[in-house]
């Protein structure tokens, strides 16, 4: 079928009725109620992924200046993207797209815990920092993977 652009949109049969497929029948598609701003904030992970976000830019502060661009600027982006991810999937009105961020959430702290370790390797931070900063990390990643559990 040639769509037209004078054909008035009800017309068109991909916009008709955008959960059923061409045979009729309906496609089930998981969504989640809408959830406000403040829901994602009442989550036990984004609340512990909040205070790593605190603790990573302390640990960052304590760098050396050379590394501002570098490591220090790769450990907070990673530690900021775990909350950011969840609150963005909270907003999210499928259960697969929430589903989605919060393993991206759980790659970004992944990627911290990387990053923690390389940290700890060169010597920019001392061995007891670093386990202060791996246990709330290792925490956030149990409660990543319970959530995802029960999504």
């Amino acid at each position: 079928m040639v769509v037209s652009l004078y054909m008035r949109p009800s017309t068109w049969p991909w916009l008709a009725r955008p959960h059923a497929r061409r045979n009729g029948t309906a496609r089930r598609v998981l969504e989640l109620p809408r959830v406000s701003a403040s829901s994602f904030r009442s989550l036990i992970a984004w609340q512990q992924s909040m205070e790593l976000v605190r603790e990573v830019y302390e640990l960052s502060a304590t760098l050396p200046p050379e590394e501002r661009f570098g490591l220090a600027a790769q450990l907070k982006r990673a530690a900021v993207s775990i909350p950011s991810n969840i609150a963005e999937g909270s907003g999210r009105r499928r259960r697969l797209t929430f589903r989605y961020h919060l393993e991206v959430a759980l790659g970004s702290q992944a990627e911290l815990e990387a990053q923690l370790e390389i940290a700890r390797t060169l010597g920019f931070i001392d061995d007891a920092r670093h386990r202060a900063v791996q246990q709330r990390a290792e925490y956030v990643h149990r409660l990543l993977s319970k959530l995802l559990d029960k999504t």
